[in-house]
């Protein structure tokens, strides 16, 4: 598998797809990393949820 290069925000793959960001993120629950979905640590709490681009293409 090739190297991951890039990630979208949630919030750019739901503006990217025409979707709902929250519907997304329902989805997004049941996925790992090997389906192109991963969690960002920021500081403190800040978590976000990304998508590599397999996982951010319709």
């Amino acid at each position: 598998m090739p190297a991951t290069t890039a990630v979208f925000t949630i919030a750019r793959v739901a503006e990217m797809l025409g979707e709902d960001e929250d519907w997304l993120w329902e989805l997004s629950i049941d996925m790992f990393p090997g389906d192109g979905c991963l969690r960002v640590y920021g500081v403190g709490e800040d978590i976000v949820t990304a998508f590599t681009i397999r996982a951010s293409r319709p």
